[in-house]
């Protein structure tokens, strides 16, 4: 009976499995949200641009540092095969999804209060497709995430066990231990006699 263990489901059946589909969302996660934490408080010294209240900035900033708190813990919860970690994630991003859609409502609202005037009406309004879009892709980010919960909660993505899979990242077939060792057969040369015993014999 073989003894090699069971490699780990694939996230959307191709590329890596789901612990390392979380690791490589965060970390693409974590990169985004760092570049709008540099951003923001550049954007805010540019006077072509529309600039937001300062306190939504500062919202901004806020839920931006949070993010990549999240996204850092869930890289590890997913390194140390934790769920808990990895589901406060998946928390964080369902309310940043929501808090987004709220954030840009305000950001339109002061938009239209600094610009229009008593002979000029400013309109800004949030298109519905795109408020779809950014669910689908949110949902997107938080599927690796849901598959590797649920694989830890049926015990079948595990710590002891886990063999990472991939179809282009890993090649051979990993164990447990990294590396599958081929057993060779052992002669014992001690019995045989060499070519110089035989030629004495002779």
């Amino acid at each position: 009976m073989s003894t090699t263990p069971a490699r780990a489901r694939l996230c959307c059946g191709c590329c890596c499995d789901f612990r390392r589909a979380v690791i490589i969302v965060d970390l693409v996660i974590v990169i985004l949200e760092a570049l709008v934490l540099i951003s923001l408080p550049l954007g805010a010294t540019d006077q072509v641009l529309f600039v937001p209240d300062e306190d939504l900035i500062k919202t901004e900033m806020i839920f931006s540092g949070v993010s990549i708190a999240t996204g850092l813990l869930s890289i590890f919860g997913a390194y140390i095969f934790n769920v808990w970690p990895v589901l406060i994630n998946v928390a964080w991003l369902l309310i940043g999804y929501i808090a987004a859609i709220i954030y840009a409502i305000q950001w339109c609202n002061d938009y239209i209060e600094k610009y229009t005037s008593k002979y000029l009406y400013a309109t800004c309004s949030i298109s519905p497709g795109s408020v779809i879009v950014q669910g689908i892709l949110m949902l997107l980010w938080i599927y690796p995430h849901v598959g590797f919960i649920v694989q830890v909660a049926k015990g079948t993505l595990t710590k002891d066990g886990y063999v990472p899979s991939s179809c282009c990242c890993v090649v051979g077939n990993s164990t447990v231990a990294g590396v599958e060792q081929q057993v060779s057969p052992v002669v014992d040369t001690s019995a045989t006699p060499s070519k110089m015993e035989q030629g004495v014999m002779q």
